[in-house]
């Protein structure tokens, strides 16, 4: 048998040499391109759509992505609203003419020939593969009638939940209580407190209250947990305060003497010195005068002898065929011992 020349085995190990090269070549090539097209904003967005917005994963990765949803939104109203709007059906991603401040670019997903969705990008600073900057997720969020924001008022021992999700300590306001004279509210003390309900999309949130002495009551704002008590004891009381909101309103236009408000409010309370050494200055010239639009609600007992309440109303002034408009909207806070209370102090309502 002849041998094979050495020429031979070199020919062979040059072709198997190229033929890995090419291999090796066209896989690196075909990783390139799938990293250069999975790098393109258009097909981030895509990818984005397919994986968790059409699905509704989303909602498990709502921070990851800055999806604008509250956190108090469930997964079920979030797949609700998508199902609503339908993303199985004719959808279309385009760019968008309008990118917000901070981002690079933006696209607007259509369904049924409505913008119903935005997702904004920004370039990575750093290089992934290949040296290939990709895209990051900067805000996805619903267009449109859509979102709704809510205040939802509280006293400081209850314990509150939206939609199940009990509110975060990070979220609520604790409303600081007046300095009233000789009075020490002491630890154990029942603040107001507050919180901002943002980026919600279910029309009516479940506010719930672990104990059952509280109310919820829906209000022009939002909602409100009050505290129960007895029903004629919280109308002495609310009654109480908004004649004397009222008759302090009155004064304040030269309507109502001082001896007329202290029926009403502590004399010894800094709060009626201030009015006391008040020189009524703004008063408005009128002949008459009435209020309207009255509203007085939501008691809290803050201490074992104070409790607050809300007083609002419009005090309409006349003069002849006009009108001046003064809103009235505060805090009252009253001393209450046995069948005695007088305010002792009011505190503007933003």
């Amino acid at each position: 048998m002849r041998k094979k020349s050495s020429f031979y085995y070199f020919y062979l190990g040059l072709v198997a040499f190229l033929s890995i090269s090419i291999i090796s070549g066209l896989i690196v090539l075909r990783l390139f391109l799938k990293a250069y097209e999975s790098g393109q904003p258009k097909s981030v967005v895509q990818n984005i759509f397919n994986e968790y917005i059409k699905t509704g994963e989303i909602y498990n990765y709502r921070q990851d992505y800055n999806f604008k949803l509250s956190k108090y939104e469930t997964e079920g109203n979030l797949k609700k609203l998508l199902d609503g709007i339908s993303l199985d059906g004719d959808v279309e991603i385009n760019y968008s003419s309008q990118v917000p401040k901070g981002s690079d670019i933006c696209f607007l997903i259509k369904s049924n020939g409505e913008n119903v969705i935005s997702i904004a990008l920004s370039k990575n600073k750093e290089k992934g593969k290949f040296g290939i900057r990709g895209y990051k997720t900067d805000e996805i969020k619903f267009l449109g009638d859509v979102y709704r924001s809510v205040k939802l008022t509280f006293p400081s021992n209850a314990s509150v939940s939206v939609n199940g999700k009990k509110l975060s300590e990070d979220d609520i306001n604790v409303l600081p209580l007046p300095e009233i004279k000789d009075v020490d509210f002491g630890k154990d003390v029942i603040s107001s407190c507050y919180c901002e309900l943002s980026n919600l999309i279910n029309g009516d949130p479940e506010i719930t209250a672990e104990s059952d002495s509280f109310d919820i009551v829906k209000t022009e704002e939002g909602y409100s947990v009050n505290q129960k008590f007895e029903q004629k004891f919280e109308t002495e009381i609310l009654d109480f305060a908004l004649k004397g909101a009222q008759i302090y309103a009155a004064h304040m236009q030269d309507d109502k003497s001082l001896s007329e408000l202290s029926k009403y409010v502590d004399s010894t309370s800094d709060f009626y010195k201030n009015v006391r050494n008040t020189i009524v200055s703004f008063s408005w010239d009128h002949d008459g005068y009435d209020f309207e639009n009255v509203k007085c609600s939501s008691l809290q007992k803050h201490s074992d002898e104070i409790y607050s309440c809300r007083v609002s109303f419009t005090h309409v002034l006349k003069l002849g065929a006009r009108r001046y408009r003064d809103q009235f909207n505060k805090q009252i806070y009253l001393r209450v011992n046995g069948n005695l209370m007088k305010i002792v102090d009011m505190q503007s309502i933003e």
